[in-house]
């Protein structure tokens, strides 16, 4: 389908499923932003974006999974949903989002609690035998590495989604010379980056991180729909 053509011609946000949201976002990450800090196309994904804030606004607010507040990650969407890459509601929209990313990462894994350590001792030597285990310790606080993790899942769809983007997507590179390989290299970059100061904000990722984190909320159970 061609860059200016609307998916929404053809169906509209409320008539998909969480399987089918999850991967029209998955649609819209290969088709408009594919490498770091670039958006190309029409305003799909923006639309997508700010209908998964609509509806992720009516259901049930306040603390849920690991006391994230969903109104507070509805809102977020919201924000970046309006393209606001150079206004101070976007920086901080993709900062939060970013974070956030961390938490959905080791949730959605299912062996790791959200302060990165392991659930129990099973869990870890099994992540030891199929990952390096120099970068296996007993809490992870590297993003890239709760992602390859989250990977393991088999039997969570935002994890399969995700593998298919990465399959999807060829080696780009990013701003410091190193490929992109997979979603996890691409979060890392700003992660590290803003984090540690060296840059402000990474407000040119805000669609990206929103179209992943509608992946994590739609093809998991971490959050109550009623």
């Amino acid at each position: 389908m061609g860059q200016n053509v609307s998916v929404f011609r053809r169906v509209t946000f409320a008539e998909l499923d969480d399987c089918a949201r999850c991967q029209l976002a998955k649609f819209f990450i290969i088709r408009n932003c594919p490498g770091i800090g670039a958006f190309a196309g029409n305003f799909d994904a923006p639309h997508f974006i700010a209908c998964t804030a609509e509806d992720v606004a009516t259901w049930p607010m306040g603390k849920g999974h690991a006391n994230r507040r969903l109104d507070s990650i509805a809102y977020a969407l919201d924000l970046a949903s309006a393209m606001s890459f150079a206004s101070p509601q976007g920086a901080l929209s993709a900062v939060y989002l970013l974070h956030h990313l961390e938490f959905f990462f080791r949730a959605l894994s299912g062996m790791l609690h959200p302060n990165g350590s392991f659930i129990d001792a099973a869990a870890m030597a099994k992540v030891k035998q199929q990952l390096s285990s120099k970068n296996v310790t007993s809490r992870i606080s590297d993003i890239a590495v709760a992602y390859k993790i989250m990977l393991l899942n088999s039997v969570c769809y935002a994890a399969q989604v995700y593998r298919e983007i990465d399959a999807a997507i060829p080696p780009v590179a990013m701003p410091d010379g190193k490929l992109q390989k997979t979603i996890g290299d691409r979060v890392t970059y700003f992660r590290h980056t803003v984090s540690h100061g060296e840059f402000g904000d990474p407000s040119s990722e805000g669609l990206y991180y929103s179209l992943l984190t509608a992946i994590a909320i739609y093809g998991s159970t971490l959050f109550d729909r009623t």
